[in-house]
């Protein structure tokens, strides 16, 4: 009698075997990779609710103000420099958008062997992963002492944005402090900026976060309006709120 029959795969079903994985394979990785870069939205928008909690905490410490997005007084002349001071942070990780190319990073923003006190007083900050609304809730001390106003907290409207994924091309490193309306406008309009000022980092939508402290996401699309309507309609720029 015979011993038991090998069952052997041919070269043809070896073959059949590793296109089936490939495939496989082939649908899931974008699964995945969608999954990651949604994990990395949800951080985000964790960070800028945290950002909004102590734009809050600091309106409330300063006579219901905003603070100045640039500029902001002698020792801490970024936005975010006062927010890490009134709050007590020690470190600028809540300012950092986790889909950013550490690469890409403003390296004083990250570096070890200085103080949070000696970044925050410097201006690196300039280049966190999110701009304020300088013709909005956070003009700088030029704008102040110039055109527009500092408005306070409570007369504006609750879908104003405060801060957004941003940076202002073309800028050394991922990040800016602040945006500007002209963001906004269509592309080909006259005071139109290049819309790779908004960083859609994430699935190409950003986050923003609101005056009332809520954060959602956006297309860009979905915020354009015409230069005629920049003044009093942009959910953004107010002309009526903060020109003097």
């Amino acid at each position: 009698m015979g011993g038991p029959k090998e069952n052997k795969f041919t070269l043809l079903e070896l073959l059949i075997v590793i296109a089936i994985i490939a495939i496989l394979a082939s649908m899931l990785l974008p699964a995945l990779r969608n999954a990651k870069n949604g994990a990395k939205m949800t951080q985000c928008a964790s960070n800028m609710k945290q950002i909004g909690i102590l734009m809050m905490q600091y309106v409330d410490e300063n006579n219901s103000y905003y603070p100045l997005s640039f500029n902001a007084d002698d020792q801490y002349p970024v936005w975010a420099g006062k927010l890490v001071s009134s709050g007590g942070l020690r470190n600028l990780d809540i300012f950092i958008c986790p889909s950013v190319n550490r690469e890409n990073l403003c390296p004083y923003l990250i570096r070890k062997d200085t103080t949070i006190e000696q970044k925050i007083s410097a201006t690196a900050p300039a280049y966190v992963s999110y701009g304020v609304g300088r013709y909005g809730t956070s003009p700088t001390k030029a704008d102040v002492d110039g055109t527009y106003k500092a408005v306070r907290a409570g007369n504006l409207p609750a879908n104003m944005m405060v801060a957004m994924d941003f940076e202002s091309a073309p800028q050394p490193y991922d990040g800016w402090y602040a945006s500007w309306c002209s963001a906004f406008l269509p592309s080909g309009d006259a005071q139109a900026v290049d819309s790779a000022n908004f960083m859609a980092r994430h699935n190409k939508r950003f986050n923003l976060l609101y005056t009332d402290g809520h954060v959602s996401s956006s297309a860009l699309k979905d915020l354009q309006f015409s230069s005629t309507d920049a003044a009093n309609n942009s959910p953004w720029y107010h002309g009526k709120y903060c020109k003097k």
